[in-house]
């Protein structure tokens, strides 16, 4: 049982993984090592915003012995994130009121902060779903947001989108992918 929970679980990984292998060849070709620079600015940022979102209590969920306990550790990341967004978000728009941003400054940070709730919501998820051995969503969930957001990123690129096609498709990737969380 232990083992074939490992191989769903790595068999999912490795697809994922093995899909952004496949499309990376295109996608450096189609964006400039400039773009994909504002990517990595932008995936470090959501990384950072959503380990600061929860407080990192969601690694702490498949610990308890009770799904009761879990459960709380659960609302309490969710509450910890409603309010450090909502920080974020007038931090954000106070900072556009007071030094003026460019557009495209605004919507990347309005960009990050609505991916972080996504992220958010797929590492509850997921550690949700280690808890209660759903192995098989974890897998699903990360092949449908390597798949989209592969796959956006290069029909993006087709139309020229620049680092914002590669920001959009991200947070659609992390959009769906946290959908079959979030409905549990």
């Amino acid at each position: 049982d232990f083992l074939k929970s490992v191989l769903v679980l790595v068999s999912g990984t490795v697809l994922a993984q093995a899909i952004g292998y496949l499309v990376s060849p295109f996608l450096t070709r189609i964006y400039s090592a400039e773009e994909m620079g504002e990517l990595g600015m932008y995936m470090r940022l959501v990384g950072f915003f959503s380990a600061l979102a929860t407080a990192r209590f969601e690694l702490a969920i498949p610990l308890p012995k009770s799904d009761n306990d879990s459960f709380l550790l659960y609302k309490l990341s969710l509450r910890i994130t409603k309010m450090v967004l909502l920080s974020l978000m007038v931090l954000l728009i106070s900072f556009y009121f007071i030094k003026p941003l460019r557009l495209n400054e605004f919507v990347f940070g309005v960009f990050s902060i609505i991916s972080t709730l996504f992220v958010v919501y797929i590492n509850l998820g997921t550690n949700w779903s280690i808890r209660k051995s759903y192995f098989k969503k974890i897998s699903h969930q990360r092949i449908i947001n390597s798949f989209t957001a592969n796959g956006l990123k290069w029909v993006f690129g087709i139309f020229s989108m620049g680092s914002f096609g590669l920001i959009l498709a991200t947070l659609i990737g992390f959009f769906f992918s946290s959908l079959g969380f979030i409905r549990d």
